[in-house]
């Protein structure tokens, strides 16, 4: 088990510096270099999150070069499609990423500080990959969130703001899916956000009575 410990409170380090930096980002639909610095971080954080296996390790850096590769590459290229290649290498590398800390964790048989992290990790993860799932709707389909007047893009911060708030079911209802796939994607992170949570800590309900009862 210490071999999870450093990764996973690495990647979660990442996670929340990003979630606490980018709200204090102005707002804008163009790229920042210090949050695209601090996506570079969880990227590589989610390598070394991922590299419990020899075949996870493999794919988790194979898409994780892509990735960065694509997220930089993006300045030098600003062009919409570019736009799509980063977002979709993104998307592909952060869902293995949940994944496979979510099959680690599930492996797991007793509660200890790296079961903890690492689901807190897939719970943030989520969040995180649903955010960039809209940007990319977006982009494809401009208009597929409504946004506040005077907003004309959503921002990533208005990205990872409306994730989250979905994804908790708190539904302020200042942005609102409005494209079918938009609506798909907040059913799903909705439900998603519900379930995880109920099965995770009644996981951890479990794992912690079965060990008092040895």
């Amino acid at each position: 088990m210490g071999r999870w410990n450093r990764p996973f409170m690495a990647l979660l380090a990442a996670l929340i510096a990003l979630l606490v930096v980018v709200p204090l980002v102005g707002h804008t639909s163009q790229p920042r270099p210090a949050v695209d610095v601090l996506f570079s971080l969880v990227l590589v954080a989610g390598i070394a999150a991922a590299s419990g296996r020899s075949g996870h390790l493999r794919i988790g850096a194979v898409l994780g070069a892509v990735a960065l590769a694509t997220r930089w590459a993006a300045y030098a290229i600003p062009h919409p499609a570019a736009g799509i290649v980063t977002l979709s290498s993104s998307l592909a590398f952060l869902g293995f990423t949940a994944w496979s800390v979510l099959s680690a964790v599930a492996r797991e048989r007793r509660v200890t500080a790296d079961t903890v992290s690492g689901g807190i990790c897939v719970y943030l993860l989520a969040g995180v990959t649903w955010a960039l799932a809209y940007n990319l709707v977006d982009v494809v389909r401009p208009g597929s969130l409504g946004l506040p007047s005077g907003l004309p893009d959503p921002s990533t911060r208005d990205l990872l703001y409306f994730s989250f708030v979905t994804m908790t079911t708190l539904g302020y209802g200042d942005i609102v899916p409005v494209s079918p796939a938009a609506r798909a994607l907040a059913v799903g992170e909705a439900v998603f956000g519900q379930l995880f949570v109920a099965v995770f800590i009644a996981r951890l309900v479990g794992l912690y009575s079965a060990r008092l009862g040895e």
